[in-house]
């Protein structure tokens, strides 16, 4: 345990240091411990307004964003999701947020620059800094550009299939350029006709039938002076603001690719939690060997109290897998390798060891009673909507539950890993403006939880005009009294 002097000199002797991300590689579990650059109190939610130069769309109606902190520089990057306004499905640009000065920046242009790839309309995606390489890693997941092709970011003709199309060519495009067929069936028609991205005959790409295609197709391809949207593994590099293809192989969860993930410095992998026909696993991608490992989660060891059963799992564990993770965001408990995922179907909380690869059911969140009954009839179920994230200063788990699912109207539940035990925030709000947020990120170098977005009936909300941040604690381990008024 270092001293308060020790403590004091590491920070003074730190303060030559010209970035966020080399504090942190400088003073490891004791930069871990501060309260923040930024004076926000405790137990206190701050609202920020939408109405700031460079935000993106036009109000605080979002869902499904992916957000995760550069420590480099401190900014919180936004990977998928919808915003109102211009920023949503596949034509959306890549921004970014610096809490500490309150500012907005698009650090990628909606469709991109030709002769680039970008991502193609990510929505639910595996988003991850990857602090060995100082690049961000995007995964499958969904991106639209698999589903619709690339809409206003590329163009599409009708093909007569009796004669090639031949369409231009943009150097380095995958495949040409081209992107898909499809017809009034909504057949892709894979493995019916080639594609010669620099065909010699013409100098362009050209796509020619090779028996069986209808008389006429839809064919989707790049468009001049805009990108090529991927829809599969990516890099996104902050210094240089590219895109890149790391040709790593594709997860072995295939039938529905995770729409999670989380990065392990210590082991240089990223993991992701969900389902096959085989049912929940984790899966883990070696970055540095470029393959995937996979780990079966059917039966956990439940804390006594847990909910559940053994099933057809050994004694002392439980049956989990009747229940679906890939939907659900994780959390990662660095400093003592725990993973944390919720059971959006009966409600609890699991946590997965990363050098083990066992999984536990700890204490259940602080449902209400009826809400617990209704989860656990099966009435109910959280599918889709959970985002806890690790407050890596304080080392709490926080957990914005949404009663409303993605409306978001969070209430803030709040574990503590030591003595596996919840609390339940009071939402103190100084203005008394309704918290909003359906999507959450832990800002580390500000010791700050943002919560952002919000829906209304399922479409979204254009009265969201504020988005919040809150600090649990100043990072000191003592106890903070839950009620700021």
């Amino acid at each position: 345990m270092k001293t308060a002097r020790g403590v004091v000199a590491v920070f003074i002797s730190a303060l030559a240091l010209s970035t966020p991300g080399q504090l942190f590689a400088q003073l490891g579990p004791v930069l871990q411990r501060r309260s923040g650059t930024i004076d926000i109190p405790p137990r206190t939610w701050v609202a920020r307004t939408w109405n700031k130069a460079g935000a993106p769309g036009s109000g605080g109606g979002a869902k499904h964003l992916r957000l995760m902190q550069n420590p480099d520089n401190g900014r919180i990057y936004f990977n998928g999701g919808d915003i109102a306004g211009p920023y949503q499905g596949n034509t959306q640009g890549l921004w970014s947020y610096d809490i500490a000065k309150d500012e907005w920046r698009e650090d990628y242009r909606s469709c991109g620059y030709e002769g680039e790839i970008l991502a193609g309309g990510a929505d639910e995606v595996g988003w991850v800094w990857d602090s060995t390489r100082h690049k961000f890693w995007s995964l499958p997941g969904f991106y639209f550009v698999n589903q619709s092709g690339p809409v206003s970011c590329g163009r599409q003709s009708t093909w007569n299939t009796a004669t090639p199309l031949v369409i231009d060519r943009v150097d380095n495009y995958p495949n040409g350029g081209f992107y898909f067929l499809f017809d009034s069936n909504g057949d892709r028609h894979w493995g019916k006709y080639s594609v010669t991205p620099h065909d010699p005959s013409n100098g362009f790409t050209t796509i020619r039938n090779l028996g069986g295609l209808p008389s006429s197709v839809t064919a989707y391809y790049a468009a001049k002076g805009k990108g090529y949207l991927v829809g599969g593994i990516l890099n996104f590099d902050p210094a240089t603001n590219k895109w890149s293809i790391p040709n790593a192989p594709s997860s072995p969860l295939q039938s529905q690719q995770p729409k999670n993930a989380v990065y392990d410095p210590q082991t240089d992998s990223v993991w992701q939690a969900g389902d096959d026909a085989g049912g929940i696993s984790f899966v883990q991608f070696h970055i540095g060997s470029n393959r995937w490992d996979k780990y079966g989660i059917a039966c956990a060891i439940p804390d006594p109290g847990a909910y559940g059963s053994a099933g057809s799992c050994p004694p002392g564990r439980y049956y989990i897998n009747n229940v679906g993770l890939g939907f659900e965001y994780l959390a990662a408990d660095l400093a003592h390798r725990k993973i944390y995922v919720i059971d959006a179907y009966f409600g609890r909380l699991l946590q997965f060891d990363m050098d083990t690869h066992v999984i536990r059911i700890k204490a259940d969140p602080p449902f209400d009673a009826a809400t617990k009954a209704l989860l656990r009839a099966g009435k109910v179920n959280l599918h889709d909507t959970t985002n806890p994230v690790f407050d890596s200063v304080n080392g709490v788990l926080l957990y914005p539950f949404l009663p409303n699912g993605l409306d978001g109207h969070p209430k803030l539940f709040i574990y503590h890993p030591d003595t596996n035990s919840w609390e339940i925030d009071p939402m103190y709000q100084p203005q008394g403006r309704t918290v909003r947020g359906n999507s959450f990120a832990f800002d580390a170098v500000n010791n700050v939880l943002l919560s952002i977005g919000g829906l209304i009936h399922g479409d979204l909300d254009p009265t969201v005009t504020h988005f919040f941040l809150y600090r649990y604690g100043m990072g000191s381990g003592a106890p903070i009294p839950p009620d700021r008024r």
